[in-house]
């Protein structure tokens, strides 16, 4: 085995590990011979089958196994004789034909990609002074301040005249879909001030302007914005129900053929693309989860009830 460095900086190494074919030959026979006395083959003695059969059987796959040692070894060797301290687990990129190699036809070179932990000096907490901020506040943000307090603080009257913004309205209301009431619409001697914004954009601009008499009769147009809301809701729902599945699909196709590759049956390219198809599994399954969360807090905006989506939230 052969280590050279191919790349030094202050936080990051690399290194190029060689193992010749002839070494590699080497272990395969090593191992042919250790399980040799175990193996009963059709045709000979138990344990009297020759190594070169036993080749010709298992070769390849007694290879794979080899060449995966090997590559934990030269890794850990390169780590280990440098006195290296790892940020991450250290990255492996083969060299040439993986295929060459579990064949026999060329010897084991592979890239050993390390970043490292910076080297720092403990600090005594006793030693360390604190900044104690002041923020300067000024005039006009004590005005604001006092402005909404005062807001709060407001004694409301019954009036004859249309209601106006700023104002505060006690209504009832019912929403539906597709003319059908449902869960959380529905609300009675609710106090809405008016351009909070409390409700639905043009739900308050509605009532602006009705008369006292008449804000009980007020109806406006929630049907669209309720009917958007619940749709995005239920699609939400049904790709957060497949992306699981997709995901196992993804997982179980890349550990397959990690093994294939493992035993020289298959080439780094493959695996490489079984890798990315799984983290694009992944990262579709984390996405429908934030979109299924997503939208479960427009529905509870677009019904007025924040409590939709604090119940699931619990």
């Amino acid at each position: 085995m052969q280590i050279s460095e191919t790349l030094s900086q202050e936080l990051h190494k690399q290194f190029t590990v060689t193992f010749p074919v002839s070494e590699l030959e080497g272990r395969v026979n090593a191992r042919l011979e250790e399980m040799k006395p175990r193996v009963n083959l059709k045709g000979f003695r138990p344990g009297k089958a020759p190594v070169s059969f036993l080749k010709k059987q298992f070769g390849k796959s007694i290879m794979g196994e080899v060449v995966e040692a090997a590559v934990n070894e030269g890794s850990q060797k390169a780590i280990s004789d440098n006195k290296l301290k790892p940020a991450l687990q250290p990255r492996v990129e083969p060299v040439g034909s993986v295929e060459d190699v579990v064949d026999g036809k060329s010897d084991l070179t592979f890239k050993v990609i390390v970043d490292l932990m910076p080297e720092f000096d403990v600090t005594d907490v006793a030693k360390l002074s604190v900044e104690r901020l002041t923020a300067d506040v000024a005039d006009a943000d004590i005005d604001e301040a006092l402005s909404r307090l005062a807001q709060n603080a407001r004694d409301y009257a019954s009036k004859d005249d249309p209601a106006a913004k700023d104002d505060v309205v006690v209504i009832d209301y019912e929403g539906s879909i597709d003319g059908t009431p449902f869960d959380g619409g529905k609300g009675e001697d609710f106090n809405l001030t008016l351009g909070s914004g409390t409700f639905i954009p043009g739900f308050e601009d509605g009532l602006i302007g009705a008369q006292q008499e008449r804000l009980n009769q007020v109806k406006l147009e929630l049907n669209s914005q309720r009917i958007v809301a619940d749709l995005t809701l239920r699609n939400s729902l049904e790709i957060a129900k497949e992306s699981p599945v997709f995901y196992q699909s993804a997982n179980f196709a890349f550990r397959s053929l990690l093994t294939r590759y493992n035993s020289g049956l298959t080439n780094y390219a493959d695996l490489i693309q079984a890798q990315y198809g799984l983290v694009k599994a992944e990262t579709d399954l984390k996405k429908s989860y934030f979109d299924c969360w997503k939208a479960l807090l427009y529905e509870a905006a677009v019904q007025g009830d924040l409590s939709v989506f604090l119940n699931q939230v619990r």
